[in-house]
């Protein structure tokens, strides 16, 4: 009896698991690129908070000055750069102050930088995360530059002070400020999944990245206008959709004239941008569990 009873055990066992094989097994993976991967980003927003509130957390805890450092390192740099250069770059236009033409261009370069710094190492510091539960991995990368964009808004609302004083040149061009705030983000948001991506199969990007950053920042009219490069190199610079982005920042808000064909060309080199660095990016995440 006593064999019986287990030999009806070990069936019914043999049976759950036969069934059990028959169900489907659903294996998530990455596609191709598609407008799919950038709505499954939509669909994963509320993860995106919680990693944008968490990287505020952590970044600011335990600090004295707290969300005051995000407003000290642009205005510091302008003070230092006012003082030193002040006498000495040709802007272009004398109603422009050296004091808000380096800041307008600090805030912008400071953002971008802080948020590739920051992006790169995300997904490799985000080992246990990754190979443990799907989401898109892109959604670190985006946290990273929407965290930064707090500091954006409270360098921004300085700049709205400092503007008092110098008087904003109200015109048709405040409209373009929009576009210009979307290509920052944007562009910002493609050179980050780029070197993340890299960053996993690679790891010398992040030797590499220091060099990189501070190449971009002397071919970035940050702390100098645009009419003070050559003409005969002056292509070499708007090859950087930071020129662009910068120059039409400054041309909303003051009154110089706009190149149109500069705004332009920036518009487009920033999709092109983004779609490849987004199609690098889906093409590298099926290897990320892998090599991370």
């Amino acid at each position: 009896m006593f064999n019986y009873v287990e030999s009806s055990k070990v069936a019914d066992f043999t049976k759950k698991i036969s069934l059990a094989n028959k169900k489907p097994l659903i294996i998530i993976e990455p596609k191709g690129f598609s407008f799919n991967s950038l709505k499954e980003l939509w669909l994963y927003r509320e993860l995106c908070y919680f990693f944008v509130w968490r990287d505020l957390v952590v970044r600011y805890r335990q600090t004295f000055l707290g969300v005051l450092w995000a407003l000290l390192q642009p205005f510091l740099t302008m003070l230092i750069l006012n003082i030193t250069l002040g006498n000495i770059v040709n802007l272009p236009g004398s109603k422009i102050s050296p004091t808000i033409f380096f800041y307008t261009g600090l805030i912008f370069w400071t953002f971008f930088s802080n948020s590739v710094n920051n992006a790169s190492h995300s997904l490799v510091n985000e080992r246990a995360l990754i190979t443990k539960v799907y989401f898109p991995r892109a959604t670190l990368i985006n946290a990273k530059v929407l965290a930064n964009l707090v500091d954006l808004a409270f360098s921004l609302v300085i700049l709205f002070f400092i503007g008092l004083f110098s008087k904003f040149f109200i015109s048709w061009k405040l409209f373009l400020l929009p576009v210009v705030f979307f290509l920052l983000m944007c562009f910002t948001f493609s050179i980050s999944i780029l070197l993340a991506s890299l960053n996993v199969i690679y790891r010398d990007v992040r030797f590499a990245l220091p060099f990189i950053i501070q190449a971009l920042f002397f071919t970035t009219p940050v702390i100098f206008p645009i009419n003070m490069v050559s003409e005969k190199y002056r292509w070499l610079l708007m090859l950087n959709p930071l020129v662009g982005i910068i120059e039409g920042f400054r041309a909303s808000l003051f009154d110089y004239t706009i190149n149109l064909s500069l705004f332009f060309y920036t518009i487009i080199s920033t999709i092109v941008v983004f779609f490849f660095c987004f199609a690098v990016f889906v093409k590298l995440e099926k290897i990320f569990a892998e090599r991370v």
